[in-house]
Parts: structure tokens; C-alpha cells; sequence
């Protein structure tokens, strides 16, 4: 149920579209929505305070088809500026996104330029987010609280739980951009909550999207707006959050220690550059044709090199290509 968005094959010069939101996604006649749900500028808003208000740079967004609901289109991959028009601009594109029956999914950090979207692009992350889809979802969010205190935004995603419950993402707002070796470390420590309450350690990587709240989630036909729970005035400063999330205990039954992690699996462009690569620019355990596919999975070209297939790469394929669960 994993797929890759927007990873470094996915933002090839014939699948961006560039934006502009009066001639590309403000052309459609306004008409009712049958189902009664739309998106809501006014969370749009907030979720844009809480994960991007400190930022600067561009917001790498994605609109595409979600799944279960008999139709296909192409996606559609923007990039707006952090700053005053981002509002608009966004509330525009999820209103096309839900005329098309898309999902809008964002990288929580800004990049350079357009047509970025890999992990070591990013350059500015304010906010720290869990997402918590499986299990006991509410036993989850109770543990989170009572050790890390107080959420910024709890959202929920659309999804369900095969019990019902609704899948959330919950978020915790700095008080400043991480930039620089703090953005390893927000990385870090959105990983580690993640561990210790079973939830989705894609998180890792700073690369990893997530839907947009104030947007409309449409798989498998089920229409439901991705919606702020609650929401509160809290700032955290990294390194003190750090601190609790390293004294917060695993939830029982459920949760591991972060000391009981095995080692990181490297990203592709470690694999790459790495102290033990070989002359041909890869680890040296790797073999001739899984490095090719490495070379032209960094690059963003295809076809690959061989017969291999990216799963036969393992962990490092993996390691390099984002995911959307929820």
C-alpha cells in the first residue's frame, strides 16, 4: 500500500506543472459539491501558521488521483513561496484537487527551487509531526500527551482504522526554522516518537509528505475533509523536546526504546558519496547493477540499467523513496 511520491524520479521536467493559480486551477465553473465537502481555507490557514509561518523558501506540494476510485490523472507537482500568497495559493489548488478527486500532499519544509523534492534539498523545517495510523490510535495519542505534553494540531487524515478509529497526524510547532544539523535532528526526533507508539517511522526522512489539512481525502470513495481536531497556541524549542522524547518510555506492548533501533539504513546520497563507496561511486557491498540503479534513481533517470527491479535493491532502494499510508 506503499507507493513513492515525490522522490527525485518524480519531478522529471515532463511532470511538473508550473503554477499559476488563476489560468492552471482557477478555470473551473464554481459549482455545488454533491458529496458536501470541501476543502476549508480556514484550516488551510492554520495548518500554513503552524508548518511553514517561520520558513523561507518554496512549499513542494503534490495533487494526484487517490486511489479506489476508478479514475486516473496525471499528477500535478507545484511549488509555491512560504510567505503572505501561499494561502491563496494553495486554497486554490486544493479546490481543482478536489474537483479532480486528488489528495494534496506537501513536504513539511521548503526547498531552493522549483523542481526539488529530495531529502537533502530541504533546508527549513518548523514543525514536528507523527502520524499515527494502526493500532490503538487513541491508547497512542493519550501516551504522546501525557509525556510530551500539550499538541499544536491534531489532525485527522480521512483514514480509518479496520476498528474505525481515525488515523491522525499530530503536530508540535517550534519556535523557530531547524535548519542546518537540526533538521538531522527533527528528523530524528519525529522518528523516534514514532518508534516508541507504533507509528509511521517514514518520518525519518525529512522528504516524507503528508496530506494538507483543510484538504479532501477521497479514497476508495469515502469523502472526508482532512480535519484539525484540535488545535492550541504551543510552541516547543527543539533541543528542550529532544530531551522529553528521549525520557518518554515506549508504549507498552507496542513501542520499542530508541537504544533498541537498529542502525539507520542510509539514504541514497549517502550510499553515493559514502567513506566506503568503491571507484564507481557505490558502497562497496553493493553489486554492479544495483548501483546503477542507485546512480539513475539519484539523477532521476530511467530505464534502469539491467533487469534488476528496485525491490531487489532492498533496504538502500527503500531507504531513498518516500511513502503515503494515510
Amino acid at each position: 500500500m506503499v507507493r513513492t511520491l515525490l522522490g527525485a524520479g518524480a519531478v522529471s521536467d515532463d511532470s511538473i506543472l508550473h503554477f499559476n493559480p488563476w489560468m492552471d486551477f482557477n478555470d473551473g465553473p464554481p459549482a455545488e459539491n454533491p458529496f458536501g465537502c470541501d476543502p476549508d481555507p480556514d484550516q488551510i490557514s492554520i495548518f500554513l501558521d503552524t508548518v511553514f509561518s517561520w520558513c523561507e523558501g518554496l512549499i513542494p506540494l503534490r495533487g494526484f488521483v487517490d486511489k479506489g476510485q476508478g479514475r486516473d490523472g496525471k499528477p500535478h507537482n507545484i511549488w509555491i513561496a512560504a510567505d503572505t500568497t501561499a494561502r491563496e495559493k494553495l486554497a486554490t489548488f486544493a479546490a481543482w484537487a478536489n474537483r479532480e478527486g486528488a489528495a494534496v500532499y506537501v513536504i513539511p519544509g521548503t526547498v531552493a527551487e522549483q523542481g526539488q523534492a529530495r531529502a537533502a534539498d530541504v533546508l527549513q523545517m518548523q514543525a514536528l509531526v507523527v502520524d499515527l495510523d494502526a493500532g490503538d490510535i487513541p491508547a497512542k495519542l493519550d501516551h504522546i500527551v501525557s509525556h510530551l505534553g500539550t499538541l499544536t494540531l491534531i489532525v485527522e487524515s480521512g483514514g480509518r482504522t479496520p476498528e474505525g478509529a481515525a488515523k491522525l497526524h499530530v503536530w508540535w510547532k517550534l519556535t523557530e526554522p531547524a535548519d542546518g544539523e537540526d533538521l538531522a535532528t527533527l528528523c530524528r526526533v519525529r522518528g523516534d516518537i514514532a518508534v516508541k507508539v507504533g507509528g509511521d517511522t517514514h518520518f525519518r526522512s525529512a522528504h516524507q509528505p503528508i496530506r494538507v489539512a483543510g484538504t479532501v481525502y477521497h479514497k476508495h470513495g469515502h469523502q472526508r475533509l482532512v480535519q484539525i481536531r484540535d488545535h492550541n497556541p504551543v510552541e516547543v524549542d527543539l533541543a528542550d523536546f529532544a530531551e522529553r522524547v528521549a525520557d518518554m518510555p515506549p508504549l507498552p506492548g507496542v513501542g520499542m526504546a530508541s537504544t533498541q533501533l537498529s542502525v539507520a539504513k542510509p539514504g541514497v546520497d549517502a550510499v553515493l558519496s559514502g567513506p566506503s563507496s568503491t571507484p564507481n561511486g557505490c558502497a562497496s557491498t553493493m553489486s554492479s547493477s544495483a548501483c546503477c540503479w542507485m546512480r539513475r534513481r539519484a539523477s532521476g533517470s530511467t530505464p534502469p540499467c539491467s533487469s534488476l527491479r528496485p525491490s531487489k535493491i532492498g533496504a538502500v532502494w527503500a531507504a531513498s523513496t518516500p511513502s503515503v499510508n494515510a
